[in-house]
């Protein structure tokens, strides 16, 4: 049996019970490991740059975008932008 969704999630989304463990089950737990690496990445960017993490913003996306192809490459960027989608989702933005 998978984990449930943590009560600190449900809140950022919204959705409690079963409702809110089949929406956080809609990703594998490796998927979500993964995706934590581009997702730290980012607030960690964010807090250097003392930006609010959330909502996004078009510039602090760019900004985003711009240090980390330069860091890594076009793909990563590419790759931690989905991962930033899919944490601003799990905090309730569209």
């Amino acid at each position: 049996m998978l984990p449930p969704a943590s009560d600190e999630w449900k809140t950022n989304v919204g959705i409690k019970g079963k409702a809110g463990d089949l929406l956080w089950h809609g990703l594998a737990p490796n998927t979500r490991k993964v995706y934590s690496i581009g997702q730290a990445s980012y607030l960690r960017f964010a807090a250097k740059h003392a930006f609010h993490a959330f909502p996004v913003t078009f510039e602090t996306l760019a900004g985003f975008i711009a240090e980390t192809a330069e860091e890594t490459s076009t793909e990563t960027a590419k790759a931690y932008v989905n991962h930033l989608r899919s944490l601003h989702i799990d905090h309730g933005h569209n």
